[in-house]
């Protein structure tokens, strides 16, 4: 009888959940040939970026030494001992990372708009020449963008349960402390604490006194290595919060700062350790989605939705322009800019549908209009990165430094 039940039970979740099955093997088994083509042969040598990464990853990384950035520098170490070929298995942790990431913001999109629009999220995240470039270097750059996503999507599961599900808590309190290891990630844990407390009033009195225990004791034990090695180097501080040890002056601030924009929608300065020429860093459709995007936020996302992200990126987007190298630092805001498109395609086809309710060919003409110019998009970036990229003169002098 018992096995009957299962079966039944089973064969009932099956035929209610096939179509969002079929749709995360489709990303997950596209996630994978995208962001891990070529991680070993699309450049001959490496990077000065992934050159200072190997430098880290000379010796096994312990609480005693350096420990920001140490969910990425531990796994990508260990992975290329086995392999013996540190630099191999470093871009390794970065694609699973990647992956990881897409996985995140494809159930976040899920639940905040629709299976459909997750997957054309998940598809232009995967498909990015910013977050294809990102995933292919031995650097912990990766972690800007899996930190974010982890913490928001973990917070919006959190506050979903009107109950307060103990695991969702606890998600929440693993992703604070995986974050906390990433420089600029105390900004969004700090607005994350202030979005709880402040604007969703939620407090941990649902829990019994063994259950909060337990949730400081795990917070503690998966924080202690990086507490030691602040004791012994507290400089990582200055990391961790994005503070240079320079400072620069008021005039290269805000001149950093106005970058950050015309890098996304302009141009950006030359670095071709991943980026192409001057082109700025979205295409012309992931821009506009972003703008109708924050257009979609301001006019319909629920009030303390839009409020907490407001928080976050104005937080990022005033810390950022504090470093030399702002263009590395702005990968903190993919996840923010991938959340951002798919509201934009959302509110292009609320509006669309709103003007033809009940006409039929009016709303496929819509559906296909946007499959064609996604794919367009799609097509975009992959050719800019694995065609235009690794052949252009710049990149192959950026890239000089050969692997041991």
């Amino acid at each position: 009888m018992k096995s009957k039940k299962i079966i039944k039970k089973s064969t009932l979740w099956l035929s209610s959940h096939w179509q969002s099955i079929l749709a995360t093997v489709f990303i997950a088994g596209l996630a994978i040939t995208t962001l891990g083509l070529q991680i070993s042969s699309l450049s001959t040598g490496q990077s000065t970026i992934e050159s200072a990464t190997l430098a880290q990853l000379s010796k096994a990384p312990t609480p005693t030494e350096r420990m920001v950035n140490a969910p990425y520098s531990i796994p990508a170490y260990y992975l290329g001992q086995f392999l013996n070929d540190p630099l191999y298995g470093a871009r390794i942790i970065s694609v699973l990372y990647a992956l990881l990431a897409t996985i995140v913001l494809y159930f976040l999109i899920k639940r905040w708009f629709t299976s459909q629009i997750a997957i054309i999220a998940s598809l232009l995240f995967i498909t990015s020449s910013w977050v294809l470039a990102i995933s292919h270097q031995a650097a912990p750059l990766i972690l800007l963008v899996v930190a974010p996503l982890l913490l928001i999507g973990t917070l919006a599961r959190y506050v979903a349960n009107k109950d307060t599900e103990y695991t969702t808590f606890i998600l929440l309190i693993m992703s604070m402390a995986f974050s906390a290891y990433v420089p600029y990630m105390f900004w969004t844990i700090t607005s994350i604490l202030v979005v709880l407390v402040f604007i969703y009033k939620r407090t941990f009195i649902p829990f019994n006194i063994k259950g909060i225990t337990l949730a400081v004791g795990l917070f503690v034990v998966l924080l202690a290595p990086l507490a030691v090695s602040l004791f012994y180097y507290p400089g990582q501080i200055k990391d961790l919060l994005g503070i240079p040890m320079n400072m620069p002056t008021i005039t290269e601030y805000l001149t950093n700062f106005v970058h950050q924009f015309t890098s996304l929608f302009l141009f950006i300065q030359p670095y071709p350790e991943l980026f192409l020429a001057k082109l700025p860093i979205l295409d012309i459709f992931s821009a506009v989605m972003v703008v109708l995007g924050i257009y979609y936020f301001i006019k319909h996302m629920p009030k303390r939705r839009e409020l907490s992200l407001f928080i976050a990126i104005s937080v990022l987007l005033l810390v950022i322009p504090l470093s030399e190298n702002y263009l590395l630092a702005m990968t903190a805001l993919i996840p923010f800019i991938y959340i951002l498109i798919p509201s934009g395609i959302f509110e292009i086809l609320k509006q669309w549908y709103e003007i033809f309710p009940r006409n039929p060919v009016a709303r496929n003409m819509a559906v296909i209009a946007i499959v064609i110019v996604v794919g367009l998009a799609t097509f975009y970036n992959l050719e800019r990165f694995y065609i235009a990229w690794p052949n252009t003169d710049a990149t192959n002098a950026a890239y000089m430094v050969q692997s041991n």
